[in-house]
């Protein structure tokens, strides 16, 4: 799990690099999702300790691409009214603890295993999510 962590201080830069470069920061959402889901599912492949090393790896790199690039196209949106958006983040958060609610009374039910299933469900509604969000681009 450190591996998470770790692309979390390169991985946003060089996405908020390449989105600030190209002005297409919805389509690196789009795109990084795509392919977060696409390593993640590689966990269903295979459970060796380097497979998973690898695929974390790759799933970390495109997952921590997302969340600052959506966070400024939220704040792009939101113009001068840029004061909405701790209540934004409130949503998410309250979001966030009833997901994890709700997998833990999955869990409760099911076994463990089931589990990187639920992400990749989870990891697949983000993406739809992401073509539901025009962009806005601050100009």
């Amino acid at each position: 799990m450190a591996i998470v962590m770790g692309t979390k201080i390169i991985a946003p830069y060089i996405w908020g690099w390449i989105a600030d470069h190209t002005g297409r920061g919805m389509q690196i959402i789009r795109l990084a999702g795509i392919c977060a889901f696409i390593a993640f599912a590689g966990v269903l492949l295979n459970s060796t300790y380097w497979w998973l090393f690898i695929i974390m790896g790759l799933f970390s790199f495109f997952w921590n691409a997302q969340l600052p690039q959506f966070e400024v196209n939220t704040i792009n949106h939101l113009e001068k009214d840029t004061h909405l958006y701790s209540s934004i983040r409130l949503w998410g958060s309250l979001g966030f603890v009833l997901a994890v609610i709700g997998v833990g009374a999955l869990l409760e039910q099911y076994d463990i295993a089931v589990l990187p299933v639920y992400l990749l469900l989870f990891f697949g509604l983000i993406v739809v999510s992401s073509f539901l969000v025009p962009a806005k681009n601050n100009d």
